[in-house]
């Protein structure tokens, strides 16, 4: 593979990658103790009314960051593990808002996943 993007794209740049989106995530939802001052909130509303069905979730996710491309392997993914997280957010530091644990969970998978990497 020649082109540009496979040619920065290497294990350090990956998690590199990985581990800004999830401090992004975790300092960025509405409440949350770890942002900075320069910090964006995210407005996460919509999502976490999503989290409760799975798969509305995936496909709103899905045209949001991947152009309506999401691959059947990453939605398999989403789908599999979404309902595993509680929507009872009792872990997040800062807001006990229904739905955000597993709607960050979800933006996290979209945002580190291959379909998102690698756009078509």
């Amino acid at each position: 593979m020649v082109a540009p993007e496979f040619q920065i794209t290497n294990e350090t740049y990956i998690t590199r990658s990985a581990n800004g989106i999830f401090y992004l995530l975790i300092g960025g939802y509405p409440g949350s103790p770890y942002g900075s001052g320069e910090m964006m909130e995210l407005d996460l509303e919509r999502e976490a009314r999503l989290a409760k069905e799975p798969r509305k979730l995936a496909d709103h996710l899905d045209l949001l960051f991947l152009s309506g491309q999401m691959s059947d392997a990453t939605r398999g993914v989403l789908l599999e593990l979404l309902p595993q997280v509680p929507l009872r957010n009792d872990w997040l530091e800062g807001t006990r808002r229904k739905g955000i644990l597993r709607a960050l969970t979800a933006i996290y998978l979209v945002l580190v996943s291959p379909d998102y990497a690698i756009q078509r």
